[in-house]
């Protein structure tokens, strides 16, 4: 058939819309042509949904097929702050924390296209454990209190204070290796629990008991409440206070005499 008599806005199925026969014809202007190339390049970036779709309507690399073209320009767009950026605003909306504005108040972004939070980050209302991928740090308060599940959960490398007040497993639970204040007041066994090495300040008030407990190198602060029995208890680096309500006064006492420089409560 004669190009003239083509019509380039009607394609066939499979074929994509042929921007140059527009402008050959006459119908775009050579820069409109570039234009819409961008504005289509662009949505392409805009979600991390469809990036995998709109890669098989890429025009490919001689010998190089939709799998490998994705995988080489993968690195490209999870290190650009705007495809993190994207991908925070779907997460945000996916769990009614937030909106644009939302996302654009709370967290900042690295020009490694990591993402960050400076300050309190509240996610109290999140019952799913799944946070974005790319952040890496909360310079405030993580609050997490509704998860009572880890199983899945990616935490940044750096958080200031950690709140998992209602986690009631440790499985899938992987802490940063310092953290100023954490809140597991739930857990009522301390199996599999990997503690990180520096704990300013834990809580730990619905443990039963000891049994298993591997205390940070380094404790300030450390409180329980529900301990039964002190047994199989080593407090080497904790520096005090203790707060430990239930159990005897006899254990107590064998603690204050085994720890002399501890203040135990």
């Amino acid at each position: 058939m004669p190009k003239s008599l083509e019509n380039p806005f009607r394609p066939s199925p499979s074929a994509d819309p042929n921007l140059s026969a527009l402008a050959e014809q006459g119908f775009l202007s050579e820069s409109d042509v570039t234009k819409l190339k961008e504005l289509e390049s662009q949505k392409n970036r805009s979600s991390e949904f469809g990036i995998r779709s709109s890669m098989s309507n890429l025009s490919f690399e001689e010998g190089m097929n939709a799998t490998e073209r994705w995988e080489s320009e993968k690195e490209h767009f999870e290190n650009d702050p705007k495809f993190t950026r994207e991908r925070l605003i779907n997460w945000a909306k996916k769990f009614n924390l937030g909106d644009v504005g939302w996302v654009d108040k709370v967290f900042q972004f690295n020009d490694d296209g990591s993402a960050y939070c400076p300050e309190h980050l509240n996610l109290r209302n999140l019952t799913e454990p799944v946070l974005p991928k790319g952040l890496t740090e909360i310079g405030g308060h993580l609050d997490l209190r509704s998860l009572t599940s880890a199983k899945g959960l990616v935490l940044p490398d750096s958080i200031k204070s950690l709140d998992l007040t209602s986690l009631t497993s440790t499985e899938g639970l992987d802490l940063p290796d310092s953290i100023q204040s954490l809140s597991l007041d739930s857990l009522t066994s301390a199996k599999g629990l990997n503690l990180p090495s520096s704990v300013r300040e834990l809580w730990l008030r619905a443990l039963t008991s000891a049994k298993g407990l591997n205390l940070p190198s380094s404790v300030v602060r450390l409180v329980f409440r529900d301990l039964t029995s002190a047994e199989g208890l080593i407090l080497t680096g904790v520096k005090g206070p203790i707060h430990i309500n239930t159990i005897s006064a006899a254990e107590k006492e064998k603690l204050r005499e085994k720890y002399p420089n501890l203040t135990i409560k």
